[in-house]
């Protein structure tokens, strides 16, 4: 039996946090139904918390990461950049402290 090592982390700016795992599905979610409701369903999220996160990413955010004016609902592309970044991190990070963590129980 293998020891693994998981995960997470959060981006965070001095106005809240922008991106961590559920936000990151959460927008996948959206970006793939058009809809935050949908999207929260897909999740089993409350609606209204989903509203909140999506609230908070926007107004945390440099720039916004939903266009909330379209219907359906369409991720910017600073949101899509921000969850590509967020999972080559996640994996690589994850990738290397596995390896450190087989070589240091070695």
């Amino acid at each position: 039996m293998e020891l693994q090592i998981e995960n997470r982390f959060w981006i965070k700016t001095s106005d809240g946090t922008i991106m961590g795992e559920g936000r990151a599905t959460l927008l996948e979610h959206i970006d793939q139904t058009g809809s935050i409701k949908d999207a929260a369903q897909k999740m089993d999220m409350p609606l209204e918390k989903a509203n909140k996160l999506v609230e908070v990413m926007n107004s945390a955010s440099p720039e916004l990461v939903l266009n909330l004016d379209n219907s359906p609902v369409t991720l910017t592309d600073y949101a899509r950049r921000l969850i590509r970044s967020y999972r080559r991190i996640q994996t690589e990070s994850r990738e290397q402290m596995n390896s450190s963590l087989q070589s240091n129980m070695g």
